[in-house]
């Protein structure tokens, strides 16, 4: 189509471009030339990095509005590396160049690479990206694995001596049921089932910015009983059934949670979190002897690699602790 001068003053040029007339618009000839340009090197370049991580962004919170705090670092990351580059120039080399510059955790290289990996595919289903340049890298050999180790057996022994701690109970729970810190703050005296001896975890609380919001699985999968363990049955006090038991009317706010944990590690003279006391839960299942599976189900993982990632980390561990015994046992014995 040839450009022509519309009857509003404004000229007017239709293109072909893959096969469908495209119609541009200017005040002069120069524009409608300049936006046709623009339209051909966009068309042929695709979207932009910044503009499909922003998409993926929004797609992926309205699924999982718990994670925006961890992601957003994540995509940060991300984008500082990559900029302004268009997503198909973007290659596999580039990617291991990223995973390179990241002076973390083996863990948080990880969820970076994971998360690459997820904006590109996001790229394929939605702008027709033809490959994902995240999909077939290996993270870097030189990275150390940032392990939360589970509290010593002082550490326990302080904790149980600690009783008039506060917020003790929060931190118990945490360690006689291995539920997470967010379920903890879900929990509600109707949950705690004492006949049965189970607490039944239906739920869990995030927070947007300091307000606690309560997050239910999507399916019943998500849900599970765990053994209510008779020391910690014997410290659960009675409630309103719909009350929750650290807050009340509601869970604890951001700012509470923080402020109570701070207090208790002050005055138990111990840096110990939740989690590390989940992680202690699960050596309390390797010890006993409960299997890969049912452990699986008590803490909650979606898959059994996770678990066996655990057990095998415990068994590590205690490996390392017979050698050190026989290594210090056959040096006093035998000394030269």
């Amino acid at each position: 189509m040839a450009l022509k001068k519309r009857k509003d003053g404004r000229y007017e040029k239709g293109v072909t471009i893959d096969g469908k007339v495209v119609h541009f618009y200017g005040k002069t000839q120069r524009e409608v030339n300049e936006k046709i340009m623009a339209y051909k090197t966009k068309a042929e370049n695709g979207v932009k990095f910044e503009q499909l991580r922003s998409e993926y962004y929004e797609d992926y919170l309205r699924d999982h509005p718990s994670s925006r705090r961890a992601l957003k670092k994540h995509i940060e990351r991300l984008t500082e590396f990559f900029g302004d580059e268009y997503a198909k120039d973007i290659t596999a080399k580039d990617i291991t160049s990223f995973l390179w510059s990241l002076d973390l955790s083996l863990k948080t290289v990880k969820a970076c690479k994971s998360y690459a990996k997820c904006i590109f595919d996001y790229g394929i289903r939605e702008y027709g990206l033809t490959e994902n340049p995240a999909a077939y890298r290996q993270m870097p050999k030189h990275l150390e694995r940032n392990v939360r180790l589970p509290p010593t057996e002082e550490e326990l022994d302080k904790i149980k001596e600690s009783i008039d701690a506060p917020y003790r109970l929060f931190f118990l729970i945490a360690l006689y049921t291995g539920m997470r810190r967010g379920e903890i703050l879900a929990l509600q005296y109707k949950d705690i089932d004492r006949e049965a001896s189970v607490i039944r975890v239906t739920k869990s609380v995030y927070h947007d910015g300091n307000e606690p919001v309560i997050k239910e699985p999507k399916t019943e999968k998500g849900k599970r009983e765990v053994i209510l363990l008779e020391p910690l049955k014997e410290l659960l006090p009675d409630g309103k059934p719909n009350d929750y038991i650290f807050g009340g009317s509601k869970p604890w706010s951001s700012h509470e949670a923080q402020r109570h944990i701070y207090a208790y590690q002050k005055a138990v003279g111990l840096s110990v979190t939740p989690h590390q006391l989940r992680h202690r839960y699960a050596t309390i299942l390797y010890e006993a002897g409960i299997d890969e599976r049912m452990s699986m189900e008590l803490l909650g993982h979606r898959n059994i690699a996770t678990t066996r990632d655990i057990y095998t980390h415990i068994t590590r561990n205690k490996q390392k602790d017979s050698a050190d015994k026989l290594n210090s046992f056959l040096s006093s014995k035998f000394r030269h």
